[in-house]
């Protein structure tokens, strides 16, 4: 039976891409004032997304071409803090999360964030834009801990609040999402609508899929179903 829900964040309950984007424009105007730069838009999302901001901050500059190695780092540290900045500036929740959270407490299912999202900005995110308790707890990275798909960074909450697999949902959109719920062995349910390529879903295997988030409640009562007839 499933009890708990866990969630990624970006791509997932909220759409992020329009803050990552500023940030990424705003640092290269800031860094190479004077030069004609590549200008980030959502075709590029696609490649940028899915393990945390170090990878995509080193995918953003592979796009830009930049090589020498201080300007790397001035260019990380200066996305760092505007992103930090700027990152609930354009964000907003998906169609029906709200709604959708809303329904699985009234079912009495804990709901979880677990991402590789800086901890500092989770936090902030998740007070901006879920009230009413719709998120038992969150976990997301700090910089020491395990980092998706790594299984290990789903001790915390196991531990915390005694989970067990099996009674566990993953709800996400990347394909790092898919290798995370198969390294820890729980049920995983992949969005369609987030920042991961649909060729790259379509492949996937023990999987559901929905195309907006209020599906949700079917696939739980479904995986129950199933339980209660074994």
């Amino acid at each position: 039976m499933i009890k708990h829900v866990i969630f990624d964040l970006d791509g997932t309950l909220l759409d992020t891409m329009n803050d990552m984007l500023l940030a990424l424009n705003l640092t290269t105007k800031s860094i190479f004032p004077k030069r004609r730069m590549h200008q980030f838009k959502k075709s590029d999302g696609v490649f940028l997304y899915g393990n945390g901001q170090n990878v995509l901050v080193n995918r953003a500059l592979e796009i830009l071409d930049v090589k020498d190695e201080q300007l790397r780092e001035e260019f990380r540290k200066t996305f760092y803090r505007i992103y930090e900045e700027k990152s609930n500036t354009l964000t907003k929740p998906y169609p029906c999360v709200i709604d959708t959270l809303l329904e699985l407490k009234r079912r009495g299912i804990n709901c979880f964030i677990l991402s590789n999202k800086p901890m500092r900005i989770l936090s902030r995110a998740v007070t901006k834009y879920f009230s009413d308790s719709l998120i038992l707890d969150f976990v997301g990275y700090t910089g020491e801990e395990h980092k998706k798909p790594d299984p290990l960074c789903f001790l915390p909450l196991k531990e915390k609040y005694s989970l067990k697999e099996e009674e566990c949902l993953y709800v996400g959109d990347s394909l790092v999402d898919y290798k995370f719920a198969r390294n820890v062995n729980m049920h995983l349910c992949m969005v369609m609508y987030g920042y991961e390529s649909k060729q790259n879903l379509d492949v996937l295997d023990n999987t559901f899929f929905i195309t907006k988030m209020d599906k949700l409640p079917q696939v739980i009562d479904y995986i129950n179903s199933y339980v209660l007839a074994k």
